[in-house]
């Protein structure tokens, strides 16, 4: 009966309006980011008095655009990453992929365990649209200074942005993924790997999941002791994040 119900709910999508979906993913966004007078803001996309502040200043700033893991629980890895990246200088932008209607979940919400029959290959469809339709609008946003925009995705979301095939991202950052689909920067591009050597929603691929798959991009492996498949609540995967955004980062 569940796998039913995820085949009918994959049906329902696919006759759904995929750019009316796909902008609500956006318009719904959270934004992370400390201002250059210290001003620190916590806010959606659709707050205007925010994007008034915003482009108001006088510089632009280097940005991430983060997407979350595949469980109802956004939370997880995501406002970790936009708060510590936001206090080193990036504006932080989180799309809410569960903002489109009838959206399946695909793992459990608190452990992230992937559920039974849950339709994987269509939601990773639908993570690379808003991946793409991001990419688009970012570089409409005044304050965003399009030659440091960057992408991070945590576990679903690492996969998807590892998948992405787009060079709209300077450089991108996957977390706890086992890049199931690839890993669709150009040659030469920057990316970074980060997870726990021991995380088991990885099994025993941690170490070969996105390194087989990495090609001739300029791929960079940072694995950490322990189990956490959240790699937000390490320090140094923290560190190791913005250490390389900041490498990356045009001055």
């Amino acid at each position: 009966m569940k796998t039913f119900l995820y085949v009918l709910l994959a049906a329902l999508l696919a006759t759904t309006s995929a750019g009316a979906t796909t902008e609500k993913t956006w318009n719904k966004a959270e934004i992370w980011v400390k201002t250059p007078d210290g001003s620190f803001f916590n806010s959606h996309m659709d707050d205007l008095r925010l994007q008034a502040r915003l482009n108001g200043m006088a510089q632009k700033m280097p940005t991430v655009v983060f997407f979350h893991d595949c469980g109802a629980n956004r939370k997880m890895a995501g406002w970790h990453y936009a708060r510590f990246l936001a206090r080193a200088g990036f504006a932080v932008i989180l799309p809410d992929s569960f903002a489109r209607p009838g959206r399946p979940v695909t793992c459990e919400h608190w452990q992230q365990t992937p559920l039974a029959g849950a339709p994987v290959n269509q939601v990773h469809a639908l993570r690379l649209q808003e991946i793409a339709y991001a990419a688009e609008q970012a570089k409409t946003l005044a304050w965003v200074d399009t030659a440091n925009l960057f992408v991070m995705g945590h576990g679903e979301g690492g996969d998807a942005v590892a998948a992405f095939d787009n060079g709209a991202f300077k450089a991108r950052v996957i977390s706890g993924a086992l890049c199931r689909w690839g890993i669709g920067a150009k040659s030469g591009s920057p990316v970074l790997f980060v997870a726990s050597r021991q995380d088991r929603l990885l099994a025993d691929r941690t170490t070969t999941g996105c390194a087989e798959r990495a090609g001739k991009t300029a791929y960079r492996q940072i694995l950490f002791p322990g189990f956490q498949h959240d790699t937000s609540s390490l320090p140094e995967a923290r560190a190791a994040v913005i250490d390389f955004l900041k490498a990356e980062t045009l001055r």
